[in-house]
């Protein structure tokens, strides 16, 4: 009697332990580790003069890295985000109702570089997405000018080779 009272105590100690293995790798398989991102809508209520401790509070993140931080200059710093999007049912995709239905879900994450003054006070902030934007809009205005421009590689009778896109001159060949 005593030997099956101790095996019978030795299977709920294995089988103890083995359902506490079990219940800790589901655990771990169910965690991951992910940046601390904030949102576009909170974004929006960043107002110039803010102090960092407010823009965190509005963020409900900290800062993601220190781009720069200079004597007398600006403190940049990069806050990450996510962009909101709504998952619904794809035979609703063209309803009108769908465009404030579904629910919420959130990623494309991206970054926010936000500037301080030396009084730790909000100056401005730029997205990556702007950031982008404008170095495409400048390329194209100043292909633009260097077209329009006397100083153009060739001002008169000019013909675009494609793929490569470089301007040559026109020759007797090409008319």
């Amino acid at each position: 009697m005593m030997n099956s009272i101790k095996h019978t105590a030795r299977i709920a100690i294995i089988s103890f332990s083995f359902l506490l293995i079990v219940a800790s790798s589901v655990n771990a398989q169910s965690t991951t580790v992910e940046d601390y991102y904030t949102t576009v809508d909170r974004l929006f209520l960043l107002n110039e003069g803010m102090t960092l401790g407010e823009v965190n509070s509005t963020l409900a993140s900290e800062p993601y890295e220190v781009v720069q931080n200079t004597l007398g200059g600006y403190l940049i710093l990069e806050y990450k985000y996510v962009k909101k999007y709504r998952l619904i049912r794809i035979e609703h995709v063209d309803d009108e109702s769908n465009r404030t239905a579904g629910k919420a879900i959130y990623e494309d994450a991206s970054s926010a570089y936000l500037l301080f003054d030396n009084d730790l006070k909000l100056h401005s902030y730029v997205t990556q997405d702007a950031l982008g934007a404008v170095r495409d809009a400048y390329k194209l205005e100043m292909t633009v000018r260097n077209l329009g421009s006397l100083e153009a590689p060739c001002a008169n009778n000019c013909r675009i080779s494609m793929p490569t896109s470089m301007l040559t001159e026109k020759t007797d060949e090409d008319e």
